[in-house]
């Protein structure tokens, strides 16, 4: 016998005076034993599961080395990002020219030649190789464009195929290229946020920032990278390294990225004329190989010898502008360490954050920032601290380590609160025995990650352009932590800008000259030539309020090169260099007669490829 008795709330009654009912329904069902057993496993198969927190299900935006534990379930509240369903992307039509030469697209299990003077439309899948010329010493000279996003050169010998081109809805663009042998120079859309990928079989070259130009080399036994402009990512054998424009790198097969070696702009470039006209000058390789197997210069502070510094605090002037006393659960103030001075912050109680920012008050967008830090434990527990960047409000990016576990974290704080976009394990990490510094690099939307002196991880995220510098600690399960600042420096490097290029330019996919050819159609065309600025004078990004005198660090604490050291040290002195670009004749004027007689837009030659694509290229 079952009995099911539910409780109605209390009803007013109409037909009585006011006075309230308790409405009781009874339901009695007879059922066998058997058949009550049945019905009380259907609804305990039925229940609701136990709830469990998405938090804890979650996997940071782009997980990097597995932490265990990791210190920020606890006490830092934290929404970890959801796995989120990837943006709608489009598809991406690219295009082939050939200048001199021929060039030959397989796609399937089929093959077609582009002559001189012809384009065609390339497909994800399509492999192009270049064919030399018959001539002796002349060179063949292609170029695959996706149009508005980026430009590929191609020379002789080169084997390339487009293994990805799609379009986020939010206008990003993505392209993969897997290059086989031989070079190719890749010239990127300034304006646009593109990403290009280079694929060798034994390293991965990407680009980080905008309007990136960088030349790839790929021979039997190495793969190779000059950067003009910008910022890219080479990975090999799990290894990563950092090449900036300036400075090359060399990948041996099976092995990790080489270090950096400095390559001079003004070298490279005469050296990319000449190699762009005749096939007998030095291969990419060759002309690496030529260079001193070196980084480039830095100053006796570590930083490029040209770097601009904007702001620069070691807190050896206590009327330098940082808040002293007891501030949120904190004492901050200046204090003598043996021989030096710092900028300390002591904790007084657990789960408590102290933020601080440059007293100049003053709003950057892309710079560097270099902060020198020594941390110590009076008691047991884990703490953050690092630096902040972008600030405006509530809303920022922090990079914060955690000397007791060797972990770093890349934080964005908002009005919802803060995000962990990207974590990992920080082997470099003194942590509680030593000095540590933390560098951030900013470029619109990319953010480079350094951890004395080594690169660890890039993230992005476009969402706060510009802010203010300063500050973090964050105790965790430490109510003792204590952190001293021993330096704070903000700088940038100054801009390599373009010569103004006289008549038709040659890879911005516009008419500049106004007769009708755009880009290489154009036997005009002068390639935008790279002018490093020399000068070391800091030109500091507009203030958001007035600072205050006394708050801006003397002159004096800039570090110095020491007066003893050998002049061949010294950086060289650009504006001595000749003028080699002004007298490099443009390119295509050397080329055969037929170029000035082409139409102002190459025809596109349509195939009937057979098999569709998929099929097994021939090799």
């Amino acid at each position: 016998m079952l009995v099911y008795e539910p409780h109605l709330p209390n009803r007013l009654c109409r037909s009585c005076t006011g006075k309230k009912v308790d409405i009781k329904l009874q339901f009695r069902i007879s059922l066998p034993p058997a058949l009550f057993l049945l019905l009380v496993l259907i609804v305990s198969a039925c229940a609701p599961a136990a709830l469990v927190d998405d938090a804890v299900l979650s996997a940071p935006a782009t997980p990097t080395a597995r932490l265990t534990p990791t210190p920020l379930s606890q006490n830092l509240p934290l929404t970890l990002q959801p796995t989120q369903t990837a943006p709608p992307q489009f598809p991406l039509q690219a295009r082939l020219a050939v200048l001199t030469s021929q060039a030959r697209i397989l796609r399937g299990g089929s093959a077609r030649d582009i002559q001189q003077a012809q384009s065609a439309d390339i497909q994800v899948n399509d492999r192009i190789e270049i064919v030399p010329p018959s001539g002796q010493g002349a060179q063949s000279y292609s170029l695959l464009q996706v149009p508005d996003t980026l430009n590929v050169e191609l020379f002789g010998a080169t084997s390339v195929s487009l293994a990805d081109a799609k379009q986020g809805a939010d206008g990003s663009t993505e392209v993969t290229l897997r290059l086989e042998a031989g070079p190719l120079f890749v010239h990127l859309n300034q304006a646009k946020h593109v990403r290009v990928t280079v694929q060798t079989p034994h390293a991965s070259i990407t680009s980080l920032t905008s309007g990136a130009e960088f030349d790839v080399c790929r021979t039997p036994a190495l793969t190779c990278v000059m950067v003009k402009r910008g910022v890219v990512e080479v990975v090999a054998k799990g290894n990563r390294e950092i090449i900036r424009e300036g400075s090359a790198g060399v990948i041996l097969n099976d092995q990790s990225p080489s270090p950096a070696i400095c390559a001079p702009l003004p070298r490279f470039l005469a050296w990319e004329e000449e190699y762009r006209r005749s096939a007998s000058a030095p291969a990419l390789h060759q002309e690496m190989a030529a260079f001193p197997q070196a980084p480039c210069l830095v100053g006796a502070n570590g930083l490029p010898w040209n770097a601009r510094i904007y702001y620069q605090d070691e807190f050896s002037n206590v009327s330098s502008g940082w808040g002293q006393g007891t501030i949120d659960h904190f004492t901050v103030g200046y204090v003598r360490s043996p021989g030096i001075r710092t900028y300390q912050v002591q904790a007084q109680g657990p789960a408590e954050r102290y933020l601080a920012f440059v007293p100049n008050g003053r709003s950057y967008t892309d710079a560097n920032i270099d902060l020198k830090t020594r941390a110590e434990a009076a008691s047991g527990g884990d703490f953050l601290y690092g630096l902040v960047f972008r600030r405006s409000g509530d809303q920022y990016y922090a990079l914060v380590v955690s000397p007791v576990t060797q972990a770093w974290y890349f934080l964005k704080s908002s009005s919802k609160g803060m995000e962990l976009r990207k974590f990992g394990e920080a082997k470099r990490l003194r942590g509680l025995d030593g000095q540590d510094t933390l560098r951030v690099e900013t470029y619109g939307s990319t953010f480079l990650v350094f951890i004395n002196g080594r690169f660890v991880d890039w993230v992005s995220d476009p969402e706060y352009a510009r802010g203010e510098v300063g500050l973090f600690v964050q105790t965790m399960g430490n109510p003792a932590a204590k952190v001293n600042f021993n330096s704070l420096t903000i700088w940038d490097l100054p801009a390599a800008a373009p010569m103004p290029a006289q008549g038709e330019n040659c890879f911005n996919a516009e008419d500049d000259d106004g007769d009708g050819w755009i880009d290489q159609a154009d036997p005009s065309c002068q390639r935008e030539v790279l002018v490093v600025h020399p000068s070391r004078t800091p030109t500091p990004p507009s203030p958001s309020k007035t600072p205050r005198a006394t708050r801006t660090p003397r002159a004096t604490r800039t570090p110095r090169p020491p007066a003893t050291q050998p002049p061949a040290t010294q950086p060289p002195i650009l504006p001595t260099l000749p003028p080699i670009f002004t007298t490099l004749p443009p390119i295509l004027t050397s080329l055969p007669p037929i170029l000035p007689s082409l139409p102002p837009l190459l025809p596109t030659l349509s195939f009937p490829f057979g098999p569709p694509i998929g099929t097994p290229t021939p090799r």
